[in-house]
C-alpha cells in the first residue's frame, strides 16, 4: 500500500473547505492509499480552521495547523 502526505494550503476557503477535504479521502478510499491530510491555514481571516478541524474526528489522518497572520 502506498503511503502518501498530502498539503494542502488554505486562505479563507471556509466554503469549500469540506468538499476539498472529502475529496482527498475520497481519493485514499478509491485508490486504496493510506495517507494523510496536512491542511496549513495560513492566516484566514474566515471561519477556515474551525470547518476544517471539525472533520477530525471523522478522519484521523487529518492535521490542521494554523498562522496567525498570512504569509
Amino acid at each position: 500500500m502506498i503511503e502518501l502526505s498530502v498539503v494542502m494550503p488554505a486562505y479563507n476557503e471556509e466554503k469549500k473547505i469540506s468538499k476539498d477535504i472529502e475529496a482527498v479521502f475520497d481519493y485514499f478510499r478509491e485508490f486504496s492509499t493510506s495517507g494523510e491530510l496536512i491542511i496549513v491555514n495560513d492566516g484566514s481571516k474566515d471561519e477556515t480552521y474551525k470547518v476544517a478541524s471539525s472533520f477530525k474526528d471523522k478522519y484521523p489522518n487529518l492535521k490542521v495547523l494554523t498562522y496567525e497572520r498570512n504569509r
